[in-house]
């Protein structure tokens, strides 16, 4: 994980987000409130969809492209030692918890929750319908304990697990960066991630599950779209754009040489897409393209 200062570190965490539903963020009872030496201080504070731009102005859309409910603030002190804030967002959707961690991770896991990363005093994980979010203003042995005692008893308090994004079952394990893959649904995602290809044109919606994940083969590297959308029909006007000029680097042949000859190409099964783009040849496209589309032939959400 890159090592940040405070203030971006406060927006590494808004990137990313969940909490327990049921016992809910409302409630706080997943947070504790002592841990390590650290005692919470002050107020908590809570911003829904509407109010969410107070907290993290400029970059609630992140959020607000998943189905992002509301997050709670917690602020935690202990004498002589740096601060320490909890951020425990409920995204809804354990699909959603993930995705909004999958923003920006980095790293190995850390061993919190289903998925978590830690580093430089930020701690990061989901699980069921939360991500949470744990920074301390400095890292120090005594932050970083408790850092992790926060997280551990925040995970513990999540009673379920959650499930990953279906459309995740369409990714070959070989060569796959597991650090890499992002899950979103509209354009914003994608163009966050990947900005070679118009997620507007290609149909990119609060109604599609896509994810971009990358591989690597020797000393290169390829991305691949997955989209699945709400129809057949949508799926095939998707597949369509992706070969227009301008859209994507399929240009207009889904099997043609791409910018610096790379390779990219694109083919559809029932209500899902998958795109290769930057492969490093004409084998390793149709390979990547093949392996993708037989894992979802098995999928009855792909048809």
């Amino acid at each position: 994980m890159r090592l940040r200062g405070w203030g971006a570190l406060a927006l590494s965490c808004l990137l990313a987000g969940c909490a327990p539903k049921g016992d809910g963020v409302g409630s706080g009872n997943s947070m504790p409130s002592e841990v390590s030496g650290y005692r919470a201080a002050g107020s908590d504070h809570d911003y829904d969809r509407k109010t969410i731009f107070e907290y993290i102005d400029g970059a609630g859309e992140v959020y607000l492209q998943y189905a992002y409910r509301t997050v709670r603030v917690r602020e935690f002190a202990r004498q002589g030692q740096p601060g320490i804030s909890i951020q425990l967002f409920d995204m809804g959707r354990s699909a959603d918890a993930f995705g909004i961690f999958s923003v920006d991770r980095e790293d190995d896991d850390a061993g919190i929750g289903q998925d978590s990363e830690y580093g430089g005093g930020l701690l990061r994980f989901w699980k069921g319908c939360f991500f949470v979010c744990i920074s301390a203003e400095r890292e120090t042995p005594e932050a970083k304990e408790a850092v992790l005692a926060l997280g551990r008893a925040v995970a513990g308090a999540i009673a379920n697990d959650g499930e990953r994004p279906e459309v995740l079952e369409g990714l070959p394990p070989e060569g796959l960066l597991a650090q890499r893959v992002r899950f979103f649904h509209g354009p914003f995602g994608l163009a966050s991630h990947y900005p070679a290809v118009d997620g507007k044109a290609i149909g990119l919606s609060q109604e599609t599950d896509a994810v971009l994940a990358t591989y690597r083969k020797g000393d290169s590297v390829a991305r691949l779209l997955l989209v699945l959308y709400p129809d057949a029909v949508r799926a095939a006007a998707g597949l369509e754009a992706l070969s227009r000029p301008g859209v994507s680097p399929a240009g207009s042949d889904p099997k043609a040489p791409g910018t610096g000859m790379k390779w990219a190409g694109a083919r559809r099964a029932g209500r899902t897409v998958v795109a290769v783009f930057e492969a490093a040849s004409r084998e390793d496209l149709d390979d990547l393209l093949a392996r993708s589309a037989g894992r979802l032939e098995g999928a009855s959400w792909a048809r």
